[in-house]
């Protein structure tokens, strides 16, 4: 339960994530849909409340590559 307190805390992932996590390049369909949802949630800005949703996400050492000799 501790983890699960400490964890609400946090900002939730920036919203890009959805988009970005699988693909180092986005291709144009998800690129459309980036934008459409960005369109749709500046249009009912108070339905999608987007103050608790991190802007970027800190810095993952695991996730960088690492040179194997």
């Amino acid at each position: 339960m501790e983890a699960f307190v400490k964890a609400e805390k946090r900002a939730k992932p920036p919203i890009s994530e959805l988009f970005t996590d699988v693909y180092d390049e986005i291709p144009q369909q998800l690129e459309e849909q980036q934008k459409e949802l960005l369109e749709h949630i500046a249009k009912y800005p108070n339905e999608y409340p987007t103050k608790d949703f991190a802007t970027t996400l800190p810095k993952n050492p695991h996730s960088e590559h690492k040179k194997y000799i």
